[in-house]
């Protein structure tokens, strides 16, 4: 059964069918009691009025007055049907003469009633203690057993079970009918919200399902919803921002690579202009795999599918190891400053961060001194590399590492490259745990500023180290 409005139905029709038998249970029940309690109630009364008519003799024994029946102020529902009268000892003194000769059963020590069976029928019995005393002499202590058949009760339990059965049709019908209108009304709820669900657009403005009409335990479902459409929407942006940026840097490398193979089909060169030709085709080519690289690790890190893993690093062993291609390139002209100091992060990002920010120096001031120190600060370990180029303004200094940014300025021709170097920077350091910022150079250029963390942070989560791509030539 896969139907919910059925299973709230069903669930719903079985209560209200349960509390109907409960109910007419207890009304049966109710009934009968009541009925029980009124026959006791006219014997309690039958016997206050028997105490009354009758009296104690000289030689101080009990009798009833000639004339007993006239003094009795009961009405006719409050007489018994029989009645026996006994000592304190149960020693039989006078009876309504129709028990045919049988003593009543007494109902125990104490005053009390009882329904007894009596040879073939059941009998309410109620017994009464009292005492009468004759003049000048102590009173005596008497008991008095009147008796009723059961009739009255069987007759109230009839007439209960023919109302029972009279109505329990109808209860039936208003069950059923009450279980389906408690069901529509119960999945109007989740009628709107699957309406809502259904005529929900990704492309339009709203980002959200509301949530505001649909019933409180249905909550956690709208916001499992809520948190899978988020999540829809920003891999559908990240699909987007990967497929702009593959169409914005795929277009000037390509116009470039076809403007040299124009230049070899339309020309005759010689062998070593062809080379040239070759050699800068090889180069756009490995630019445009650099590029292509770039754009997928974008994806992979705003995508959350990279994910390093973390370890404690000795900084200074390692910048060592990541400087020496540079050391051994006498074009670049870099100066290491900084102490023994660990670090919390990943190795191979460390490299990636620290080799690309010395090529953006590299590029960016040819010629110019470079700078490469580090220091613990505040908790963090602070790297910073520094150029004595022309610097960045105040007011691209935060642009830097936006995607596609270039600098352009008196000072600045329009930059080669991607424009995507420095974004991934910024996201590389990110991923573990640490923050990049740019701001002016003691050396009076450009200062990247990279802040790492030196101790495990709940932020990264400890994973198997992702593939990363190559750092490239040194520029």
């Amino acid at each position: 059964m896969k139907s919910l409005r059925v299973k709230v139905f069903l669930g719903v029709l079985c209560g209200l069918l349960l509390v109907t038998a409960v109910a007419e249970v207890l009304l049966y029940r109710q009934a009968a009691a009541f009925a029980e309690k009124e026959l006791f109630s006219s014997l309690r009364k039958y016997a206050v009025a028997l105490e009354d008519v009758g009296y104690l003799t000289f030689d101080n024994s009990f009798r009833l007055y000639p004339d007993w029946k006239s003094r009795l102020v009961v009405s006719a529902e409050d007489h018994a049907q029989f009645f026996e009268f006994k000592t304190a000892e149960g020693e039989h003194i006078t009876d309504s003469h129709n028990l045919g000769g049988d003593s009543l059963p007494e109902v125990g020590e104490h005053q009390g009633q009882k329904l007894i069976d009596y040879g073939n029928v059941v009998l309410g019995v109620y017994e009464h203690h009292f005492e009468i005393a004759a003049e000048n002499k102590p009173p005596q202590r008497f008991k008095l057993i009147v008796a009723n058949n059961t009739d009255f009760i069987s007759s109230a339990r009839s007439s209960a079970v023919r109302t029972l059965l009279f109505f329990t049709p109808l209860a039936l019908i208003a069950a059923f009918l009450i279980s389906l209108a408690l069901t529509t009304v119960t999945l109007s709820s989740i009628s709107r919200f699957t309406k809502q669900v259904q005529s929900y657009n990704r492309t339009s403005s709203k980002s959200r399902l509301q949530l505001d009409s649909i019933d409180k335990e249905m909550q956690p479902l709208g916001e499992a919803l809520n948190k899978h459409i988020y999540q829809l929407n920003q891999h559908s942006h990240l699909e987007s921002k990967l497929l702009a940026d593959t169409a914005h840097e795929l277009h000037i490398p390509l116009g470039v690579m076809r403007r040299e193979l124009d230049l070899l089909i339309e020309s005759r060169n010689s062998p070593s202009e062809l080379s040239i030709h070759a050699e800068n085709l090889d180069n756009n080519l490995a630019g445009l795999q650099a590029m292509a690289d770039n754009m997928l690790m974008l994806y992979r890190i705003e995508s959350g599918n990279f994910k390093p893993r973390m370890e404690r690093i000795e900084l200074s062993s390692e910048i060592d190891g990541i400087i020496r291609p540079y050391r051994k390139n006498k074009k670049h002209d870099i100066e290491i400053d900084g102490e023994k100091v660990n670090i919390y992060s990943n190795r191979s990002v460390l490299n990636l961060i620290v080799t690309r920010l010395l090529n953006n120096s590299a590029q960016h001031a040819k010629g110019a001194k470079v700078s490469l120190n580090w220091a613990l600060s505040g908790g963090v370990v602070e790297l910073h590399v520094d150029d004595a180029g022309a610097g960045i303004p105040a007011t691209d200094q935060d642009r830097i590492f936006d995607r596609h940014y270039r600098l352009q300025s008196h000072k600045h021709s329009v930059t080669s490259g991607t424009g995507l170097g420095l974004a991934l920077v910024r996201l590389y350091a990110q991923s573990v745990n640490a923050q990049v910022s740019c701001t002016n150079s003691p050396l009076g250029g450009a200062r990247f500023s990279v802040a790492f963390p030196v101790e495990a942070s709940t932020d990264v989560s400890a994973h198997n180290t992702e593939s990363l791509p190559e750092t490239g030539e040194i520029a």
